[in-house]
């Protein structure tokens, strides 16, 4: 049915993001961070990965002040 057939695709999707993403710790280039900062805010769904955790947070000064004390 629709159901299976959407939970195969979202799957598969998840498999192929996750499967194409940068590796952790690879050091990117000043060019290949503008062209990733780009992309990822030209998305519609730009907060969070496929998989529901956050890419981008918004802190207050008093927030950011807090976590360097």
């Amino acid at each position: 049915g629709c159901e299976v057939h959407d939970e195969v695709c979202e799957a598969l999707a998840l498999s192929l993001a996750k499967a194409t993403a940068i590796p952790v710790g690879k050091k990117l280039s000043v060019e290949e961070m503008e062209h990733l900062i780009a992309s990822l805010f030209s998305c519609s769904e730009y907060q969070l990965t496929p998989d529901g955790k956050k890419i981008v947070s918004k802190l207050t000064d008093e927030e950011l002040e807090n976590r360097f004390k």
